[in-house]
């Protein structure tokens, strides 16, 4: 590809390579110029334009960016979407976009990814991390074009990497399973908590293709637990969660206990993830069974997740994924965790003593309700009292009796009128035409 300043006589049909905005027209950058173009050009005063002009070896972006996509979904040409369960969109300005054709976990060969990278600058592919769960039509990869084309051996080799390493990209899609819940209890549990467990959990199995068919709870015994599983089993289920009212803590605990007599086999107890680390994974014939961590109580993020995301999409589970799952495995502390991280001793090394903060709560209500039309939806009464009442009163409500300031700006002494008998800080911005940034 030759780049560079060109005479206006020798650029039509090159490449513009920066847009311009003439009298009348727009020049987009990308255009293959013509000679109405090059008049234009030259009647705004130019003499030369940078240019980009391909030679016989080089692709044009759209179409290199293409090729690749599709060659990455498995797809044959022009077909749009394949066998690695992704669908390519249209190229346009060198980007060719991999969306998911279904739910599922997105598979990244990271060396293959590298590898391709590697060939040359031109041509790039990007990802979404592995491992990352994606919705239909969600944005997995994208295929970029740099310049604006590639030399043809250059896109030859990474379509080499491609076929010589299979599935360098690819959705694993969720397969729907029926699955069963075993919550183990404890003398006083409370069948409200057991509820809430049970309900966080549905959701966590529905995110992954499973649909929760049955439920059992039985006393915290390995022979209670045992017969749950084998009921459940029979029930047809092929996937089982257990949920002990115990953390497992070794593989002679309770629950490997009890899978082991139900005729299964425990294939790993402790995950290189936090939260999440007494999670254990077990078959009972083809069953895959997953004892789950207390921190699957709440349904922020554990390692459980991961074990689910990889048993609902079929793939494999052995020592080297766990082991990978170390990098990475730290997860987002969760409050209220009943054994943090932290010990008291180590607060002052991780999180430095600071003066405590002073907190205020900020009601916005300076804007124009344009919306609304004429009318300010803040002094629109809802169940007898302005709007803007309601939205005080849960202000002034907060925990710990916080300052309220309230922010004016439009039809300001209205407002502030319908606010008497509030004990809040009124402050005006002159500017909120501007937007609701010069409010805060």
């Amino acid at each position: 590809m030759r780049f560079g300043p060109t005479p206006l006589a020798d650029a039509e049909a090159a490449i513009l390579a920066h847009g311009f905005r003439l009298p009348g027209r727009v020049l987009k950058k990308g255009r293959r110029l013509s000679a109405d173009d090059l008049a234009a050009l030259g009647r705004a005063g130019y003499d030369t334009v940078v240019t980009a002009r391909l030679d016989p070896d080089d692709v044009p972006e759209n179409d290199a960016a293409r090729e690749f996509a599709e060659a990455l979904a498995g797809a044959g040409a022009g077909s749009g979407s394949g066998s690695a369960g992704l669908v390519t969109g249209a190229a346009f300005t060198g980007r060719c976009n991999l969306l998911a054709a279904a739910r599922g976990v997105l598979c990244v060969d990271e060396e293959g990814v590298a590898e391709v990278n590697a060939i040359g600058e031109e041509l790039t592919l990007a990802t979404l991390p592995d491992e990352t769960v994606v919705g239909p039509r969600r944005l997995a990869a994208t295929v970029k074009v740099i310049p604006f084309a590639v030399e043809r051996s250059r896109l030859d080799a990474c379509l080499r990497i491609v076929g010589e390493r299979r599935g360098i990209v690819r959705v694993a899609e969720f397969r729907p399973r029926r699955a069963g819940l075993l919550l183990t209890v404890l003398p006083g549990a409370r069948p409200s908590v057991l509820d809430k467990t049970a309900s966080v959990l549905r959701d966590r199995l529905a995110a992954v293709g499973a649909d929760l068919r049955a439920e059992r709870r039985r006393p915290h015994t390995p022979d209670e637990v045992a017969s749950a599983l084998a009921e459940l089993v029979s029930a047809g289920c092929d996937l089982l969660v257990v949920l002990g009212a115990s953390a497992i803590t070794d593989r002679r605990d309770v629950v490997p206990a009890a899978i082991e007599i139900a005729g299964g086999t425990v294939h790993r107890f402790g995950l290189p993830v936090d939260p999440g680390n007494l999670a254990l994974y077990a078959r009972i014939g083809p069953v895959p069974v997953i004892g789950l961590p207390g921190s699957s109580r709440s349904p922020a993020p554990s390692g459980a997740d991961r074990l689910l995301r990889r048993v609902g999409a079929d793939l494999p589970l052995t020592g080297r994924e766990f082991a990978a799952w170390g990098a990475g495995g730290l997860l987002k502390e969760q409050l209220g965790r009943p054994s943090p991280r932290s010990a008291p001793s180590d607060a002052a090394a991780i999180a430095p003593a600071s003066p405590p903060r002073e907190i205020a709560v900020i009601v916005l209500a300076a804007g124009q309700s344009r919306r609304m039309g004429k009318r300010n939806k803040l002094l629109e009464p809802v169940a007898g009292e302005p709007m803007v009442r309601h939205a005080v009163r849960a202000a002034a409500a907060a925990e710990g009796g916080l300052p309220v300031v309230v922010v004016t700006g439009h039809e300001r002494s209205k407002v502030e009128a319908s606010l008497a008998g509030f004990d809040v800080v009124f402050t005006h911005n002159p500017d909120y035409g501007a937007g609701l940034s010069t409010s805060l």
